[in-house]
């Protein structure tokens, strides 16, 4: 399973990128995939996915966005710690993460490889305020 920003923000299984829940589901993956490794707030994602006009269930609606994000994981051959609650968030830890790779490259002077890690402009398609500010 390899997760992408660098383009299109896409959890990828092989040749075909899963379907997310729509767009608030993939704004969550985008700001989980820049925290990777580290713990996002849920305050945070209500911030990403609503920008300046949280509704009242904000909090319940990424908790449920958020679990059903895991399963879809999960369900594709993710181990069950690809997605933790964690404090007051949640963790994300991918294996195989374009941004990595490319920073990876790059700090070994690998350019070319560098370069062909991306897929179109960062986080293109996510329409989020808070990701692009």
């Amino acid at each position: 399973m390899e997760f992408r920003i660098l383009g299109p923000v896409q959890c990828r299984s092989g040749a075909r990128a899963l379907k997310l829940a729509g767009s608030r589901q993939e704004r969550i993956l985008a700001a989980l995939l820049l925290g990777a490794d580290r713990v996002v707030s849920v305050s945070r994602l209500v911030d990403v996915v609503w920008d300046e006009d949280p509704p009242a269930t904000a909090i319940r609606q990424i908790r449920n966005l958020t679990t059903a994000l895991k399963r879809t994981l999960i369900a594709e051959g993710a181990s069950d710690d690809i997605l933790t609650a964690e404090g007051p968030g949640f963790v994300l830890r991918p294996r195989a993460f374009d941004l990595r790779s490319f920073e990876e490259h790059v700090s070994r002077g690998e350019f070319r490889e560098a370069l062909a890690c991306w897929h179109g402009p960062a986080l293109s398609g996510v329409d989020s305020m808070t990701l692009r500010g």
